[in-house]
């Protein structure tokens, strides 16, 4: 009985708000990164991240130089460190149009960032190949990719939710 009782606890996932259908990442992996993975997004938050959040894409603007686009994020918590209301991802352009990075990530796709601060531009983040995590929802499937890299993402139960709930557990601050 008691296990049926956490059984019925862990499911079902909620409703997500809205499908993203299968995003299209290409204008964002333009680069081949050589790293070494991180086994956990702990892992990566403790040795590498200043900084990590949970937010939804707000939109993509031009960068400071003409190489450079930056994903707008409205911060929705914060797992790290101290960051704004809205902060900003850059990533490399290359040859791909400002309409490229918006049909890739539509505005209100939920994601992670796990990064550090420019500091030169204070509210623009970096991060490493595995720091910008995206949720897409095909149906009722909830599916955590990398925006930057093509190896299968971590995956937990309801997608970002199961995500910032194994954040919040690890008392990352």
């Amino acid at each position: 009985m008691n296990l049926i009782m956490v059984c019925m606890l862990a499911l079902p996932c909620p409703a997500p708000a809205s499908a993203t259908g299968v995003l299209d990442l290409k204008p964002l992996r333009q680069i081949a990164y050589d790293y070494q993975p991180y086994k956990t997004p702990e892992a990566m938050a403790r040795d590498w991240s200043r900084v990590v959040l949970a937010g939804t894409s707000a939109g993509w603007s031009a960068g400071r130089k003409k190489d450079q686009v930056l994903l707008r994020i409205k911060v929705t918590e914060r797992f790290r460190g101290t960051a704004r209301d809205e902060v900003a991802f850059e990533v490399y352009r290359g040859i791909q149009s400002l309409a490229d990075f918006r049909r890739a990530v539509p505005e209100g796709v939920r994601l992670v960032l796990a990064g550090r601060e420019k500091s030169d531009q204070p509210g623009v983040y970096t991060t490493p190949p595995q720091g910008l995590i995206l949720q897409q929802v095909t149906g009722k499937t909830r599916k955590l990719v990398y925006a930057l890299e093509s190896a299968p993402a971590w995956q937990y139960g309801c997608g970002i939710d199961g995500l910032a709930e194994r954040l919040r557990s690890a008392k990352l601050s």
